[in-house]
């Protein structure tokens, strides 16, 4: 019997799942979107999330960002990027300007395996997190292949 919910706005959304945090573990997801995002604190960062294409918990979002608010947070955005299959030579010229192109650009065809965890939120109780990712079916757990440092 196909489940009909009604959505944000009043129209009907079929097969929603809720906003539940997910079990914890490795999925295989695509890029679903990334957009140019401001925070509470007035920082601008990129907002992307991946969609689970793994049966288990088939179309469900899971949320990360990218953030260049100090030489710290650009070194990890950059390593997040050389996971996402863009060259060194991209990643060498990217900054706030040019991420969201760079990553809607590197997500077309590619598949990923995303290791998720859960953590408390005092605001919104238990929500995933992205740990690690890899393209394809390659291991998030396994040390780095890129160094996105050269």
């Amino acid at each position: 019997m196909r489940q009909l919910y009604r959505g944000v706005f009043g129209g009907e959304v079929e097969n929603f799942k809720g906003f539940d945090a997910i079990p914890e573990g490795i999925y295989d997801c695509i890029i679903e979107r990334a957009e140019l995002k401001t925070s509470k604190a007035g920082k601008k960062y990129v907002s992307y999330s991946f969609k689970v294409v793994s049966p288990e918990s088939k179309g469900r979002l899971i949320f990360d960002g990218l953030y260049w608010s100090s030489e710290g947070a650009v070194n990890v955005a950059k390593g997040k990027l050389a996971s996402m299959g863009l060259t060194k030579e991209d990643r060498q010229v990217i900054d706030e300007s040019n991420m969201v192109q760079a990553i809607m650009k590197v997500k077309e065809g590619k598949q990923y395996k995303v290791k998720v965890g859960v953590v408390d939120d005092e605001s919104y109780g238990p929500k995933n997190v992205v740990k690690s990712f890899s393209i394809g079916n390659t291991d998030p757990f396994s040390k780095p292949t890129v160094n996105p440092f050269k």
